[in-house]
């Protein structure tokens, strides 16, 4: 089909139709690309009254490839380009098309290729080659079809840029909260420095003092009543160094500065350092510690003293929802991914099935823990970074015989 038919098909198959209402919003701006003069004027023609949801059509016009690159880059608000293919070049078009989305890295531009020799150019084949929008045979071409698929390509372009409008505000979003919560850590880990020498010296002094009287020749009565409140300040002061060194361990984790040394160690080994270092808290509670006594070693790969942080957290809530006369076990069973998953499960009252998803969070607290001794919440938050960062999480159910809860993490085996 020549050129001419082509104007007079276009031409005269649209329909006179009274012009929607404009409005003041800029006019959508349209690239035509074609190296045929009458097209351009037929494009102008066809579209003189032509609005989508109330903007006009501001058309800037390229007769090469060349062109069509400059115009691209010269009108950054470019919404639609219809783009012949065969010009300079049989392929003149196509370079454009990945110009634009490989060069330029522009992904919202939706571009309508207008051909008039499909035959050269299959529409399936240039769909799954190049990244286009549609697809337009002249020889096919009707007022009617451009212009509905100018306004799909104009609607798209709206989502697109709607999409990325949303990703900015997202990404800037996602600074500002990353730049709070770096200056909380920051707070924290400052704070936490300051605080901690004069709650050392607080200690130390209780110490002194303690010895102090116990050496004096104070009245025995007088002496026990002055020995229990110097203990009952050395308890708090170690509660506040306790809070304090969790607030600093969970700074650095949040902040990526706390260092792991992950090594091969026997597990058994932190377990039996565990009970010798709990076996006070655990017989002033009346509660058994069970775990199998292994005379041959189990090496996995983690850092002792932070898994031992982890044991302890896990252990010291077991004692205290576990009750008198209550077993505490910690296990250590083989998965086929070649890594060995440790447990700690008690006796007690178990954790409410609403609460376990939100168990872990930073200052979050079982509302049964809330009713025993009010603690910071902090412990497994920190607990469970320490585990991720060996490579998985912590994670924390109940027990089938719905008798007590269960906390569980896994470690790589050795080799």
């Amino acid at each position: 089909m020549s050129g001419a038919d082509i104007k007079k098909k276009l031409v005269f198959k649209q329909k006179s139709k009274q012009p929607e209402q404009v409005s003041d919003q800029p006019p959508w701006v349209l690239g035509v690309v074609d190296d045929e003069p009458h097209l351009h004027e037929v494009t102008a023609h066809v579209l003189r009254n032509f609005s989508f949801q109330g903007r006009r059509v501001e058309l800037v016009q390229g007769y090469s490839g060349a062109e069509a690159k400059q115009l691209v880059c010269n009108h950054p608000d470019m919404a639609v380009l219809l783009l012949d293919v065969v010009m300079e070049s049989d392929h003149a078009g196509l370079d454009v098309v990945e110009y634009v989305r490989d060069v330029l890295g522009n992904q919202s531009l939706r571009i309508v290729l207008r051909t008039g020799q499909a035959w050269l150019f299959p529409e399936d084949e240039v769909f799954e080659k190049y990244d286009i929008n549609d697809y337009l045979d002249k020889a096919e071409l009707s007022a009617h079809r451009m212009k509905v698929a100018l306004k799909a390509a104009f609607r798209s372009f709206e989502t697109m840029r709607d999409l990325e409008r949303s990703q900015q505000r997202e990404q800037v979003l996602r600074q500002i909260a990353e730049q709070a919560s770096q200056a909380k850590s920051d707070f924290v880990a400052s704070l936490g420095h300051e605080l901690r020498s004069p709650t050392q010296s607080i200690m130390g002094f209780n110490r002194y003092v303690m010895d102090a009287v116990s050496q004096s020749n104070i009245e025995p009565d007088v002496k026990a009543e002055i020995a229990k409140f110097i203990r009952y300040a050395q308890i708090s002061s170690e509660r506040l160094a306790g809070l304090i060194n969790n607030l600093l361990d969970l700074s650095k984790l949040e902040s990526g500065r706390m260092e792991f040394a992950i090594e091969p160690h026997n597990i058994w080994d932190a377990v039996r350092f565990l009970q010798m270092e709990m076996e006070p808290l655990l017989q002033e509670k009346g509660v058994t510690l069970e775990h199998p006594q292994c005379t041959e070693p189990l090496e996995l790969l983690f850092d002792m003293g932070k898994i031992i942080q982890v044991l302890v957290n896990l252990l010291s809530n077991a004692i205290k929802f576990t009750p008198a006369g209550g077993v505490i076990r910690i296990t250590a069973h083989a998965l086929d991914t070649g890594r060995v998953k440790i447990a700690v499960s008690d006796s007690g009252r178990g954790i409410p099935e609403e609460e376990i998803e939100h168990i872990f969070g930073r200052y979050q607290q079982s509302t049964s823990n809330q009713q025993s001794d009010g603690g910071t919440g902090l412990g497994l938050a920190i607990a469970r970074e320490i585990c991720l960062n060996h490579g998985d999480s912590l994670v924390a159910e109940n027990n089938p015989n719905g008798v007590g809860a269960c906390f569980s993490f896994t470690l790589a085996v050795v080799g």
